[in-house]
């Protein structure tokens, strides 16, 4: 009887823990979502994107950094994630011109991050900056 409880409950707790890993696979393959869709606009400088789009792909891009990374680091070689900062240049600078529109401000502002500290520091309060209402790039995201 004993054998038969604990495989019951083994059961269970394997029945659980796959609900519970595909309710995070489809939340995050929403998020994913923010990332690809980034990579399907991978030269586009028009129009706009929110916030959440932005940070969703930073968030994603440094996740498959460090990944990256770490294989590296045991394969004793840095080209993995060399490769990927070179490929995923043109998508950072494209999605960060259209965040930057999103707050009124033309993607040209992303050049005050090569002024020491202090231009990065801009950079990011401007990105983190709430959607401004539509403007001469487009229709604001959040009411579309």
């Amino acid at each position: 009887m004993k054998l038969v409880y604990g495989s019951g409950l083994i059961l269970l707790v394997r029945h659980l823990r796959r609900k519970i890993v595909v309710k995070i696979i489809k939340q995050q393959g929403v998020e994913m979502e923010y990332f690809t869709g980034a990579l399907k606009k991978y030269a586009d400088f028009t129009g706009r994107a929110r916030r959440k789009e932005y940070w969703m792909f930073i968030l994603f891009y440094m996740i498959f950094y460090a990944i990256l990374t770490v294989i590296d680091s045991f394969i004793g070689t840095m080209l993995l994630s060399s490769l990927y900062a070179l490929g995923m240049l043109i998508p950072s600078i494209s999605i960060a011109a259209r965040r930057l529109h999103d707050t009124g401000r033309t993607g040209w502002w992303q050049l005050i991050a090569f002024i020491p500290l202090l231009g990065a520091i801009v950079l990011i309060v401007f990105l983190a900056q709430d959607s401004r209402e539509e403007n001469k790039f487009g229709a604001n995201p959040k009411s579309a």
